[in-house]
């Protein structure tokens, strides 16, 4: 009876460590969020999760008429890089490779008023250039009609 309750033990260590220690998915909490965000037409996307190098998850969601959400669509990135870029540009003022202060046309001359321009407008995003995502729609919706 010892030797039966030794072994009981271990299988359920075993079990929970597994459980505690591994990443698995929980595909349903996952399909039960996309389903809300797409239910209340929140977002466009797809989710894709690859575990030891193989897809193990995969899903698009979202609406946009003519087109068919698979694994290689592209979507336009928007405001998620904005935390990202401004990661980054304050890593170069940390090395004094850029600064605030630093002006536009340093880098990029050929832009309308770059000398004006600083990097700190870029990221309170107070430089003057226009919305590109904006007018790109624009564009779209006008090419549609």
């Amino acid at each position: 009876m010892k030797h039966i309750s030794k072994i009981l033990i271990v299988a359920i260590t075993f079990f929970f460590i597994q459980n505690i220690y591994s990443q698995n998915i929980h595909s349903k909490s996952i399909d039960k969020y996309i389903d809300y965000i797409q239910t209340n037409n929140l977002d466009i996307g797809s989710i894709s999760i690859f575990k030891n190098g193989k897809e193990i998850y995969f899903r698009s969601f979202g609406e946009i008429p003519d087109k068919k959400f698979g694994p290689n669509t592209e979507y336009q990135v928007g405001s998620v890089t904005k935390l990202f870029t401004a990661t980054l540009i304050f890593k170069l003022i940390e090395q004094h490779k850029i600064s605030l202060t630093s002006t536009l046309d340093k880098y990029f001359p050929l832009v309308k008023n770059a000398d004006k321009i600083t990097i700190q407008n870029l990221l309170e995003h107070s430089s003057g250039l226009n919305n590109y995502v904006k007018k790109r729609r624009k564009n779209n919706l006008a090419q549609r009609t």
